[in-house]
């Protein structure tokens, strides 16, 4: 038995010896407090040693600690990848889309791109071609401060019309999810369209959004004369780096505070207002592909674009 075992024992010992004398105020009361203190000191001290100690070891065996080990995934990563994220086309395309939209974080966010569509590949191959490098943006994204990834749905097919958009939306989620690491597989969960869905990969929750040509000039999703659809992924950690706040139905239309009420705000007075439920707990998966009038919830304005057109 270590000697901070039989310490902890006098402990209870002292504890229990205080107990029963307590109820008279004399020496005996005095002695057994002071026991009782005094073991409290010496096992803690014990302990906090102990701790620092196992962790020091830790630490020395451990070749890569703490943000090391970031770096070095980044630069495994880099080396194995064999175009820039950052110089990627899609990203000249959606660039009308990142400086005139209304949130107030888009000029400034930080994003990469799928890379360049190849004509001859299908939707599919090309999704595919990308996902390496979506897992790099992933591991690194958060340190980074890394906002969101780019899709790009190539050719014009696929975003002058909302059915058509919405089908190709789920062509590139679907493969996504079918070549997810995680092996979570989001796409084919029975519960999709409910609450309590998102979409994630590798296990990294992510906030969708979607914008098109088909999509007028008085919607949120608007593309701002861009001829493509593009898919904008945003880790949740996106989020929580910008303050954006807890997501809630109220606005302070009036006289806004907080980052959300501007952003609402914003998109109202350029005449893009998107429909605000009067519940946060909703199937997140209607808002991914919008309807083209965006203000009503209801079954007959819900884009159905997770399900396969026959």
């Amino acid at each position: 038995m270590s000697w901070w075992k039989i310490v902890f024992w006098i402990r209870m010992l002292s504890i229990v010896l205080f107990l029963v004398v307590s109820i008279k105020y004399n020496i005996q009361t005095f002695l057994a407090f002071i026991l009782m203190v005094v073991s409290f000191y010496v096992l803690d001290r014990n302990i906090l040693q102990e701790t620092k100690s196992k962790s020091n070891s830790e630490l020395e065996s451990d070749p890569v600690p703490g943000v090391a080990i970031k770096e070095y995934t980044d630069s495994i990563l880099t080396s194995v990848l064999d175009y820039d994220p950052e110089g990627s086309e899609v990203l000249d395309h959606f660039r009308a889309v990142q400086m005139s939209t209304e949130c107030l974080f888009a000029k400034q966010a930080r994003l990469w791109g799928c890379r360049d569509y190849r004509m001859h590949f299908t939707l599919e191959e090309n999704v595919l071609q990308s996902v390496p490098m979506l897992i790099k943006f992933l591991a690194i994204g958060q340190y980074r401060h890394l906002d969101g990834f780019v899709f790009e749905l190539g050719g014009a097919d696929l975003g002058q019309d909302v059915s058509d958009f919405g089908e190709g939306v789920r062509r590139v989620l679907l493969s996504l999810s079918d070549a997810d690491p995680a092996n979570v597989h989001c796409m084919d969960l029975p519960y999709i369209d409910q609450k309590g869905w998102v979409f994630s990969f590798n296990k990294h929750p992510i906030f969708v959004t979607t914008f098109a040509p088909c999509y007028p000039p008085t919607s949120s999703r608007f593309a701002f004369g861009s001829q493509f659809g593009f898919i904008l992924l945003q880790p949740m950690y996106s989020f929580v780096l910008h303050d954006i706040g807890k997501d809630t139905p109220l606005t302070n239309w009036a006289d806004p505070k907080s980052a959300r009420d501007r952003i609402r705000v914003a998109y109202k007075r350029s005449g893009r207002p998107y429909y605000i439920r009067n519940t946060i707990y909703y199937p997140t998966v209607h808002d991914i592909v919008k309807p083209v009038r965006d203000m009503e919830d209801n079954a007959d304005n819900i884009i159905q674009w997770w399900k396969k057109i026959k």
